[in-house]
Order: C-alpha cells, then structure tokens, then sequence
C-alpha cells in the first residue's frame, strides 16, 4: 500500500475556511514509473463493497495518441485503506485502448468496463469492448460492443473514464459519443448507451445536436426516465447542463452552470440520498487561466440540488495540480473521491480520497439553498 502526502479537506463556510475534523489521507493508487503513465480514473463500488479503481496505462508517453495503453484495475475490500497489485485486464500490441465508464448492475452484481480502441500508427479508431466480471471484479471477460439498433454508417464510442449509472427500473445506461453528419461536417455528438437485459446487449439510446457538447459528461437520474447531464463544453472552459427525457426525442440545446468551475476537464458527479433530501455531488479543478496548467488546480467538492443548475462549492480536497476525476459512495455514506494529481503536473499519480460525511453533508443552517 501506498500514500501519498497528507492533505486536509478544507470545509468553506461563505468565506470563512476551516479544517475538516477527521479529514482523511489520500492514498496512492497508481503512480508514474519510468514511460508509464496512469490517467482517465474510473471508479466503482460493487454490491459487495469492494472498490474498483481503474485507469488507462499509457506505455512511453503521457500524449492522448501513439502509444500502446492498457486498462488496469486495483481492488480494495477495506474501505480503500489498501489496495491490491495492480493488475492489466485489457491489452494488445499496436493498440491504444482509452479507458471508458464502468457501470455496476446493483440486482445481479454484474460490473461492466467499456473501452474504445485506437491503434498506435495510424490514430485511427477500431473497435469497441466491453468487459464482463460476475465474481466482484476478480476475472473479466471481453466482448464486442455492438449496439442493437445502430446504423450501419454510425460510428460511435463509450465515453471516456468515470462511471455509469443505473436507474430506477433497472436500465443501465453509460455516456458515449456518436458521429453525425451537419450540414455536411462530421460532428462529434454526446450520447447515451443503454441495457435493458442486464448488459447482454446494448443500443444507443439518443444523441443531441449539441455542438458544443463534449463526449466526457456525468449523469444522475433526477427522476423515473430523466437523467440530469452535467457537461465539459468543448469550444470554451465552461460547463453546460441540460435533461434528457428517454420518452422525448433527442435535446437540442444546454445552459451554462452557475457556480461550477470554467475548467474543460472531465468531472466526477454522483447522487447522494439522505433522510429526506437528495443532494448532487461534483468534483473539479478550480484553476482559472488560458491553459490546462492554470486551470487544473485546487480539486473541490461542490453541491446543488436535483436541478443542477447553480453549485456551491463545500470542500476543497486537494491543494495543487489536479485533473481529472471520479466520485461515488460508498455503503457507509462517505464519499470516494479517484483523481489524477501530482507536483510538476497534475498527471503523475492517481490517489484515492475517502471524504466523510461529517465534511460534506449540509448542516441545518445552509440545508435549504442547495446552491
């Protein structure tokens, strides 16, 4: 087990700024090593409680393109106190697999890693996976993503890293990417995957004529069939948000969030039920500036209501550079937080956060904003 270097979560109260009681030390979960290079975090929590940690492992460069890039797991059963050897479940020469959502299929157990692959001398797009594990994340099996209902001329891509989310009548539904044709150009479109056979296959459930939309995006069920969708903008440092109802036709258009960081970098969300309120969670860097390096500083915590139209932001959970990231709970009500950080910049580990619930939830004083 690794450590990283202690970091306090710092609570913020309108401008006042306090030390967490009981702020947890992160926990080194993938580390830079010679060429390799760990980025694109996902996380999950199966019915078991064991966490899933996964990232994509870049082989002799940190670029995006032109390397080989495997998809590796670490398993924790306590809670994410310790971690287990790091283990490759996706690999093949020439091939640059960039690592997709998980999602976990709370009736069965099921847990499901998507991956799009790349290949390494051309940079063109191949084939799409996904991978099956039935004994809480011990062994995987691999298979082809194809989508029931696409078109033949359609190409299309699980999203990259982070997670998928299951709805209330048991769908599972992943983010995505599909390319269309407007106005002659061939656009780059956010998308929705879903099951409704617990994974045994696959369809595209609508895409959106949002231009501006990037393929890395969260998603919450805000209530039965409406899924809440926070977005990386792609043309500008801003987030969007919009709802797509799965029985209406695909949206056309998104607003700006309020309160929420103008960093382009993927995010991590993730819906928490308590008592009689139902809060969303979200984590980002707070950098500003023209560049990834300014921007991707200062890892925080943020909260709204089910709107997800204006955020405030509640905890500061890394000082530093910081990048993309991955959110969920776990069963004691604590959150999880997997992130890329490190010193000379934001990509030389991943480390796991455990935020408690003492830090995050809101008190009775400021229950009622939810801004």
């Amino acid at each position: 087990m690794h450590r990283g270097t202690r970091t306090c979560i710092l609570v913020l109260t309108g401008l006042a700024i306090a030390l967490s009681a009981g702020a947890e030390e992160p926990v080194r979960v993938f580390s830079k090593h010679e060429n390799h290079f760990f980025r694109i975090p996902g996380l999950a929590v199966t019915t078991k409680g064991t966490l899933l940690a996964f990232a994509g492992e870049r082989k002799g460069s940190l670029g995006d393109f032109g390397h080989d890039t495997d998809v590796v797991l670490r398993r924790s059963t306590d809670g994410g106190a310790t971690w287990s050897t790091p283990e490759t479940i996706l690999s093949e020469k020439g091939v640059d697999f960039h690592a997709g959502p998980v999602v976990v299929d709370r009736r069965t157990g099921s847990i499901f890693k998507f991956a799009r692959s790349c290949s390494t001398k051309t940079h063109r797009w191949g084939d799409n996976y996904v991978l099956r594990s039935d004994d809480d994340g011990k062994t995987w099996t691999k298979s082809m993503l194809e989508l029931e209902n696409r078109r033949a001329t359609t190409r299309f891509g699980p999203g990259n890293g982070g997670h998928g989310i299951q709805l209330a009548n048991g769908r599972l539904v992943i983010h995505g990417g599909y390319w269309r044709v407007a106005d002659g150009k061939r656009t780059l479109s956010l998308c929705l995957i879903e099951s409704l056979d617990r994974g045994k296959t696959w369809q595209l459930v609508k895409g959106s004529d949002l231009d501006r939309s990037h393929v890395e995006f969260c998603m919450a069920e805000t209530a039965p069939g409406r899924i809440y969708l926070n977005i990386r903008e792609k043309y500008t440092p801003a987030r969007l948000y919009t709802t797509m109802d799965l029985a209406r036709p695909p949206i056309a258009d998104a607003e700006q969030v309020v309160g929420l960081p103008s960093t382009q970098c993927r995010a991590g969300m993730v819906k928490v039920e308590h008592g009689d309120a139902v809060w969303l969670y979200f984590t980002g860097p707070t950098g500003t500036g023209n560049n990834h390096s300014s921007r991707r500083v200062n890892l925080s915590l943020f909260r709204s209501d089910l709107e997800g139209k204006r955020w405030q932001r509640v905890a500061l959970l890394h000082q530093g550079k910081t990048a993309y990231s991955d959110l969920t709970a776990l069963p004691d009500g604590d959150l999880a937080c997997l992130y890329e950080a490190g010193k000379a910049n934001p990509y030389e580990e991943i480390l796991f956060l455990k935020i408690p619930k003492e830090t995050y939830l809101p008190n009775k004083a400021d229950a009622g904003d939810g801004q």
